[in-house]
């Protein structure tokens, strides 16, 4: 995950063709989203999700700087080594400007053709 930091704790739900994640998954780790970082989490799952179709994501706003901006998220399956991007591009805050005003982002995955063609294009 690509974000600007956020005082604000994280979750996430996974959902694919066979199934989902589950109830509310904590993305928490001393350090984590902080401006600029890019974090790593394992989210396991009692069975196989299949292929992740979409997921959603929010924050619960605490802290003194709860909003932040997320840029992309990349799921790997770790069965299969499949790779599921994930393109946000967004701020997730409680701010009235612009397109702001949401702490919560349901995204749809671009597909792994896609996500060659973007390894591809951004190697170069």
């Amino acid at each position: 995950m690509n974000i600007t930091g956020t005082t604000a704790n994280v979750s996430v739900k996974l959902v694919g063709d066979d199934g989902t994640s589950g109830g509310v998954r904590h993305l928490c780790r001393p350090g984590s989203f902080q401006r600029g970082s890019h974090d790593v989490f394992v989210v396991a799952c009692d069975r196989s999700l299949g292929r992740v179709s979409r997921l959603t994501i929010w924050h619960d706003n605490a802290g003194t700087a709860p909003g932040w901006y997320l840029s992309t998220i990349t799921v790997r399956d770790l069965q299969t080594n499949d790779y599921y991007h994930f393109v946000a591009d967004t701020w997730l805050t409680l701010s009235t400007l612009g397109d702001h005003g949401e702490i919560e982002k349901e995204l749809r995955c671009l597909g792994m053709r896609k996500l060659v063609i973007s390894q591809l294009t951004c190697s170069r």
